[in-house]
């Protein structure tokens, strides 16, 4: 019985870090996109940009080099996504530009005082890295 909790443990410490809510906007609205795989795939990009760079829950409490690529690469990434998901939609140049807005306006002060601009180095991984990883 005790290692049954010992996962279940482990598993909430597992979810915690992979859905810690760190920023406004987490979800691509289920109004706006329909798609469950490009939900899920939205859903993925933070958990891939936080493979990707290593990314802890502790390292949502500092900035650091890897904080910040993690932050806009996982923004990059869900930009692609909600574009994709939303182009027939009339409202899809509002909500990715309310995410990149309300991302950048958070992180943008503590990242750049670090020398870690928006937009100001290319990512390694592409969207299509991204869609390796979805479980659908």
């Amino acid at each position: 019985m005790a290692a049954a909790y010992a996962n279940a443990d482990h598993d909430d410490d597992y979810y915690r870090n992979k859905f810690y809510p760190y920023k406004p906007i987490s979800r691509l609205p289920p109004d706006l996109c329909k798609d469950h795989q490009l939900q899920s795939l939205f859903l993925t990009c933070k958990v891939a940009a936080q493979n990707y760079w290593g990314t802890e829950l502790v390292d949502y409490y500092t900035i650091t080099s890897n904080f910040c690529c993690f932050v806009w690469k996982q923004l990059s990434c869900e930009i692609k996504v909600a574009k994709l998901c939303l182009k027939s939609n009339s409202k899809a140049d509002n909500f990715t530009r309310m995410l990149e807005a309300t991302t950048v306006e958070r992180f943008k002060p503590f990242c750049e005082n670090h020398g870690y601009v928006y937009g100001s180095f290319v990512f390694s991984a592409s969207l299509s890295s991204y869609r390796s990883h979805v479980v659908y």
